[in-house]
């Protein structure tokens, strides 16, 4: 288990087929950088459009449908 951060540079406002952003194994924590609903990061910057964008898909290795997250 390790400690990561990931700072993305991509937001989608849909969720559906995007390829993963990030990678972490099984167990890790994981701090991400985030934005607010109206695309907003936390030195008020606009870096994406509302509404609600969301950082792009994290795949975590080992994990399958139905698994709690």
């Amino acid at each position: 288990m390790a400690l990561q951060r990931f700072s993305p540079t991509r937001w989608h406002n849909t969720l559906g087929q995007h390829e993963p952003e990030f990678r972490c194994a099984d167990g890790d924590t994981v701090i991400i950088e985030t934005l607010d609903a109206a695309g907003v990061d936390k030195d008020d910057v606009r870096r994406a459009t509302p509404p609600n964008p969301v950082n792009a898909p994290i795949f975590v290795d080992g994990a399958e449908p139905g698994d709690a997250l």
